[in-house]
């Protein structure tokens, strides 16, 4: 959410009560820095709790950045942060002077540090540096500035780390000074008293910029954007302008912001995010600019669904979740209409809604800020065909209301599973299902790339993946099982977790029994496994229970459940006709 239209006081006042309202398991934020950062605990802990994350923010001592990363590591996040100017006694003035043999060695001391610090840090997993800045004292333009080449040198080195620490992401403040102007950001009274630098205003955009991280690592990323078309996607109103009359080239000063949304929504159908229309139009007339009109830049193909018709809006993007199977909380709507607007944010308050601005303006601005919720840290090959996969979802869809009986219609889909073990390759999509997967996620843990990679090395883990294909196509890898020996004789599952694209049809069954037979080859007999409750999963809460699994006396809660059987008692759904081979 963006929080720069709140006071400071309304962030602290409701962030109070959220608190009291929360529970379960916290998130913990480490902030580690030479400067006093006190204010940004109830400016980044709002957002997350108000998103469900139970977020707790801490500080480390101040300028101790070096120890604390290493006291610190265990947290869910840490924060760095190292202000230049702070950093040595030297650097108060070589913003002064261009020697290079001075600025050399402060690069070299410093470019160590950070070296220890990510070090610390690695098995972390999430880690935000912010970049050195250049801009925070030095506002001459006309003397050749030291510190402002050993910031270059240093935020350049940072980015080199990013390739060596996959926890690694970077935030560049200096792109914040300049949107706001450096006097809206830094107060140089109170550095000077309690070497507290930066306003609340630039605390409010840097928790913009930085929330996103998060909540991709708490599976809280939208997944699908929902347009309007009539002055959103395009200038003008199509029933009364008519083709030639709508405006969205960038060479027309009307139709210019709204050819730069549409480029941007493009880029992001080429991401994976799943763009949607919700128009009251004629189907047909929007169909014809779609396919036809020779400005639009956003194509035919890269939309996944479209409710072009006189409905409820409100009622067509629920109609959307159900088709693509995914919560109204994955979901962004912009509208130009107040009326549509208020409709949809009374009506369904888990989607989050944008308004056109009325300064056309400041629309390109607003786009860029809404691809941000859409966060990935890195695309992988399921992103790519994804709107391609929904397409062939609707045609299975279609399919399926051809017959009576459910079992019929999964065998006729000619299912074939091919399953992987601790497979490298497939290391970035598996992060990402652990990352976002919530409505058939058993324990939803958020594993990172660096516990992946442990659980390959560690002989007491296995970690299985499942790719998935039927007569329609491809899906890719759509699930993951990771075990965990606990004893010569007992095996737990410590994730099962499948795509919401898959769900449905028997696979889950297969794959489990695929996995369960592999850790029986080891001398296993006996496995065990959790269900916790979280407001996505509950559609599998029997799933273990309906196997046969016997719940473990005094260790289970309405909440949380915990099961244990003997894997030959297990009562495996027949899934003869699924083929199954090994990766």
């Amino acid at each position: 959410m963006d929080i720069s239209s709140k006071s400071h006081l309304e962030i602290i006042k409701e962030n109070k009560a959220l608190a009291e309202r929360l529970s379960g398991k916290t998130f913990k934020v480490s902030v580690l820095s030479n400067l006093t950062f006190n204010k940004l605990k109830d400016i980044l802990e709002y957002p997350l709790r108000i998103n469900n994350i139970n977020a707790v923010i801490e500080f480390g001592n101040y300028d101790n950045v070096i120890q604390d990363s290493h006291n610190f590591s265990k947290s869910d996040t840490v924060i760095i942060h190292q202000e230049l100017q702070n950093i040595s006694g030297k650097l108060s003035t070589c913003h002064l002077i261009n020697d290079q043999e001075t600025n050399q060695e402060m690069i070299g001391n410093i470019c160590e540090q950070i070296d220890l610090i990510l070090n610390n840090l690695k098995d972390t997993k999430l880690v935000i540096y912010n970049t050195f800045s250049e801009r925070n004292f030095v506002n001459n333009l006309h003397v050749q500035c030291g510190t402002s080449s050993i910031a270059r040198s240093l935020n350049d080195y940072l980015k080199l780390k990013t390739k060596e620490y996959p926890n690694l992401r970077i935030c560049d403040v200096d792109r914040i000074i300049s949107k706001l102007g450096t006097d809206n950001c830094v107060d140089l009274r109170t550095y000077s008293a309690f070497k507290d630098l930066y306003k609340v205003n630039w605390l409010q955009e840097y928790v913009n910029e930085i929330q996103h991280y998060i909540y991709s690592l708490n599976g809280r990323i939208k997944k699908a954007l929902i347009l309007d078309c009539d002055n959103t996607l395009w200038k003008g109103v199509l029933g009364e302008d008519g083709f030639d009359g709508i405006k969205m080239s960038s060479s027309d000063k009307h139709g210019e912001p709204f050819s730069y949304v549409q480029r941007v929504v493009s880029q992001m159908s080429a991401r994976g995010i799943l763009i949607c229309l919700c128009s009251k139009n004629n189907y047909d007339d929007v169909e014809q600019v779609l396919l036809n009109h020779n400005e639009i830049t956003l194509k035919n193909n890269e939309i996944t669904v479209k409710k072009v018709n006189w409905q409820n809006k409100a009622a067509n993007i629920k109609e959307i979740s159900d088709e693509l199977n995914i919560g109204l909380d994955s979901f962004v709507f912009i509208d130009d209409s107040d009326f549509e607007v208020n409709l949809v944010k009374e009506q369904l308050p888990e989607v989050t809604v944008f308004q056109v601005p009325k300064d056309l303006n400041q629309y390109p601005a607003m786009i860029d800020k809404v691809s941000n919720y859409f966060y990935r840290n890195k695309i992988t090959e399921s992103d790519i065909n994804k709107v391609k996969e929904y397409k062939l979802q609707a045609k299975r869809n279609l399919k399926k209301s051809e017959f009576t009986n459910i079992d019929d219609y999964i065998k006729s889909l000619e299912i074939e599973i091919t399953i992987y073990k601790d497979s490298e390759s497939h290391l970035a999509r598996l992060e990402q299902m652990a990352q976002k997967t919530n409505q058939f996620n058993f324990t939803t843990i958020r594993h990172s790339e660096s516990d992946i990679k442990s659980f390959f090395i560690d002989k007491n883990h296995g970690v299985y993946c499942i790719g998935v294909k039927d007569k329609f196509g491809d899906s890719g890898v759509t699930g993951m099982i990771i075990t965990e020996n606990i004893s010569n004789t007992t095996c737990v599952i410590k994730t099962f977790l499948m795509s919401c694209r898959v769900i449905g049809r028997n696979i889950e069954y297969a794959f489990l029994k695929y996995v369960l037979e592999d850790v029986v080859k080891k001398g296993v007999s006996e496995i065990k496994a959790s269900y916790i409750r979280t407001n996505k999963n509950q559609q599998i809460e029997s799933f273990y229970g309906d196997l046969g699994f016997n719940l473990v006396d005094g260790k289970s809660t309405d909440s949380e459940k915990n099961y244990v059987q003997e894997i030959k008692k297990i009562k495996f759904k027949n899934t003869d006709y699924i083929g199954v081979t090994d990766g």
